[in-house]
């Protein structure tokens, strides 16, 4: 899954425009989004970029997270298949 195809899944799970997914996306980018140490961090981005509940920031890392390891699990099943 490339950048763009992960901001447009984004969108359409958070309802967000794609504007506000390509910030989501950038805020990720700049954080390891593995560790559990990012977690905090990547929730406080969200929380100040977007001025969201701690809740809403939760919801958009658990989903992006849902989005990233979806598809490092289908490409590890289904290596030579396109998206």
């Amino acid at each position: 899954m490339n950048k763009s195809e992960f901001i447009k899944k984004l969108s359409e799970k958070l309802n967000y425009s794609i504007e506000d997914c390509t910030r989501i996306n950038s805020i990720i980018e700049d954080n390891f989004i593995i560790s559990r140490k990012s977690k905090g961090k990547i929730v406080l981005c969200l929380i100040n970029e977007f001025n969201i509940s701690e809740e809403e920031a939760n919801r958009i890392y658990n989903i992006s997270v849902e989005i990233i390891s979806t598809s490092i699990k289908n490409k590890i099943i289904h290596p030579f298949k396109s998206s």
